[in-house]
């Protein structure tokens, strides 16, 4: 890794720094606030959220699902790198899709397919998807850094995440099947 990947790193790190400082000063000054419909943070505040269902999943700086928001990175970032964009352009561009998922993700149709298994969920706070990103940037530089410790982490994790039913292979299944139901309509 040079100076000016490493430079990447940091300049995409203080960015979403800088903006989740500004959200967390934002909700303790203006607990009621909404920024487009969103939660800056829900309250209570937490930093860390441990349970796998609840109404307060995906609403804390960092919960459960922020461990697949590194195997996110991971996955974007070998893709895009097979595809053969440079490492440069391969971070960039992992971080756009993650922002693409991250938007996607809190869409009103994937809310409502994710309420069909999680009756109360209602999409994360602005705090949660700016912490997600970062998480994903770490899934990034661990895969850049070497590759096998990022192949190592996704199999762990989705092996472990599999049984209780949170990983990506549960969440993409949910939403292939709908989009598959809507189709053969």
């Amino acid at each position: 890794m040079n100076d000016r990947e490493l430079r990447i790193y940091k300049y995409f790190v203080m960015l979403l720094l800088i903006i989740l400082s500004l959200l967390i000063i934002i909700s303790i000054l203006f607990p009621k606030i909404k920024i487009f419909g969103k939660d800056i943070w829900y309250e209570p505040k937490r930093i860390l959220y441990t349970y796998f269902y609840g109404n307060e999943s995906s609403k804390h700086l960092v919960d459960i699902y922020s461990l697949t928001h590194i195997s996110h990175g991971i996955i974007f970032f070998i893709f895009l790198k097979f595809l053969g964009l440079n490492r440069i352009n391969a971070i960039i561009g992992s971080m756009i899709l993650e922002l693409f998922y991250e938007i996607t993700a809190n869409s009103s149709f994937v809310i409502n397919i994710y309420r069909k298994k999680w009756e109360k969920y209602t999409g994360d706070s602005l705090v949660n998807n700016v912490s997600d990103m970062l998480f994903c940037l770490f899934g990034i530089y661990l895969t850049e850094y070497n590759i096998k410790y990022g192949i190592i982490y996704l199999f762990l994790s989705e092996f472990i995440f599999y049984f209780y039913k949170v990983g990506l292979i549960e969440h993409v299944t949910l939403i292939f099947n709908k989009i598959f139901e809507i189709l053969t309509k």
